[in-house]
């Protein structure tokens, strides 16, 4: 029942979402001037927003208003301390939800609509420190516009399934991109229709075989739950790019172009390494670039960078739930990339393109014993 309520809730969202599309494109037909529409774009974005989380808004509103005086001080008096200062204080809002989380029952803290909320606050988290690390790097200049920021943070398609973004690149979008064309409307509904039918046509009918095999241990056993590791390994994988999909299809109808988020057919990765190099990009990248490599630079010494490896890939499954079975699936994904890196004499057919489909076979089935941890329910992995 349980999983039926969030299924609808999440149709619901995505019907919320065409709608608000439908609406803010009878808008910008109406509105000429481009440097208007992020606007329009903007509350409407933030109307979207109120309606998945609720008072949950005051969460952004609050980190928005931080992060964008935060991002002048840091560029007045750069420094390490004036970075950290902003830093912790603009952790401050989403710290003290989690606080108020933890201070109740643990049936609480791991529903479903908790788990949804937290991933719509990681993404804006997400952006906002990209957005302060790339000013104390140069990358880019704080914003001039509160409103251009706050959009950053809240744009409408991509606050749920991502991906992630650099406010250099989106935020000259907003002011300059947002275009109603023949073209743009073709190519973005085409990619809406194609999310559809990956989550009703392809990600549905996996889930079922998925839920039979996997939730029934006394009629299926054995390698049918390896297959059943299987299905649920392509069910997520249609399940999660075709909310992209259908995020990059709403933006292409407003001229806005946002990152790709998998490579094509990702299932047919040959090695654990290309596959984690196209899936989820934005936010493996995240962490590369705001972890891994601040960590990792000037150390020369290989036991370390492959502990300061595994520590990323902990924290990347830690991000999806905090609990065993996210630590253990994020440790094991570590590992397994750390013996193709350091043992590579041992994976040689993954670098014989006439073997690719042996390297395919192999991740695979290993895959396959992964996505059972992941989907598994069992509680001492909880």
């Amino acid at each position: 029942m349980q999983l039926t309520k969030t299924a609808f809730k999440m149709s619901a969202n995505l019907l919320f979402a065409l709608l608000v599309t439908f609406f803010l494109v009878i808008f910008f037909l109406m509105v000429h001037k481009k440097e208007k529409r992020w606007r329009i774009l903007l509350l409407f974005s933030l109307v979207y927003y109120s309606y998945l989380f609720e008072l949950g808004i005051i969460l952004l509103l609050l980190f928005s208003i931080i992060i964008f005086f935060g991002g002048q001080w840091i560029q007045k008096k750069p420094g390490k301390k004036t970075f950290n200062t902003v830093l912790f204080i603009s952790l401050l809002p989403l710290l003290a939800y989690k606080f108020h989380l933890l201070s109740g029952s643990s049936h609480v803290i791991f529903n479903k609509r908790v788990l949804f909320e937290l991933a719509g606050i990681s993404y804006y988290t997400f952006n906002g420190l990209s957005y302060l690390f790339d000013i104390r790097r140069g990358y880019t200049e704080p914003a001039k516009k509160y409103g251009i920021l706050l959009l950053y943070l809240s744009y409408f398609p991509c606050i749920l399934s991502g991906p992630l973004h650099r406010f250099k690149n989106l935020s000259e979008k907003f002011i300059n991109g947002i275009e109603i064309s023949n073209e743009n409307f073709s190519s973005g509904f085409r990619f809406i229709l194609w999310g559809l039918f990956k989550k009703a046509a392809l990600a549905e009918p996996f889930k079922n075989l998925c839920d039979t095999l996997l939730d029934n241990p006394t009629n299926y056993h054995g390698p049918f739950v390896l297959l059943g590791g299987l299905f649920f390994f392509f069910e997520l994988y249609c399940e999660f790019s075709a909310y992209v999909d259908i995020a990059t299809g709403i933006s292409k109808i407003f001229g806005i172009e946002i990152n790709p988020n998998f490579k094509n057919r990702i299932y047919m990765s040959a090695s654990r390494t290309s596959f984690w190099a196209g899936w989820h990009i934005t936010l493996n990248k995240w962490f590369r670039d705001y972890l891994f490599f601040p960590l990792a630079k000037g150390i020369s010494v290989r036991w370390k960078v492959n502990l300061i490896l595994l520590f990323t890939m902990i924290l990347i499954g830690l991000w999806h739930e905090i609990s065993g079975k996210f630590l253990l699936w994020g440790f094991l994904n570590g590992c397994w990339i750390l013996a193709e890196i350091n043992y590579s004499k041992y994976f040689n057919f993954l670098k014989n393109a006439g073997r690719k489909y042996i390297g395919v076979v192999y991740h695979l089935i290993f895959a396959s014993f992964m996505a059972i941890i992941f989907r598994s329910n069992h509680v001492w992995l909880s």
